[in-house]
């Protein structure tokens, strides 16, 4: 979960990104429900069952339509002081378009505006073929390894 969560981060800071061909934003009232109808067996394979009440930092839309999430939390043991994990989910309909590179790289620029952090971290399995190619289209660096998964970072600046 991210600093801002739900209504709070859209009553707080009403921000959006859009790279002109989709944009992230605070999740809105009553969209937990689309994030949860977007889960499917890929989501439980790679995420694990997830919250009852998801509230990721942004949703991802494609004209005006959620396709999917995009969130990042501070605070886990292995990340280092001013670093954060990612974590993103683009609904099956929608998948293998580029769109989650897109929306990691919009709230990349979004969290080095903030100016909180000075970089950020990807946690993805050895499996996950589709995330693997999404930290390299979104710049990430391969760094290590952490319980059997890849470790990627980028640093912000």
């Amino acid at each position: 979960m991210g600093w801002w969560t739900g209504d709070v981060a859209a009553a707080i800071d009403p921000w959006e990104r859009s790279d002109g061909v989709i944009s992230i934003r605070p999740p809105r009232p009553g969209e937990s429900a689309l994030l949860l109808a977007g889960r499917d067996e890929e989501w439980l394979r790679w995420m694990g069952p997830g919250a009852d009440d998801p509230q990721p930092t942004a949703c991802i839309l494609i004209g005006g339509t959620v396709v999917g999430w995009v969130d990042f939390e501070v605070g886990q043991e292995w990340l280092a002081p001013g670093e954060v994990n990612v974590g993103y989910n683009v609904f099956a309909p929608h998948r293998r378009r580029g769109y989650a590179s897109r929306a990691v790289e919009l709230l990349v620029e979004h969290l080095a505006a903030g100016g909180k952090h000075h970089a950020v971290a990807l946690l993805i399995d050895k499996q996950n073929h589709a995330s693997l190619g999404v930290a390299r289209k979104a710049g990430f660096e391969l760094v290590g390894e952490r319980d059997g998964s890849h470790r990627f970072a980028r640093f912000l600046g």
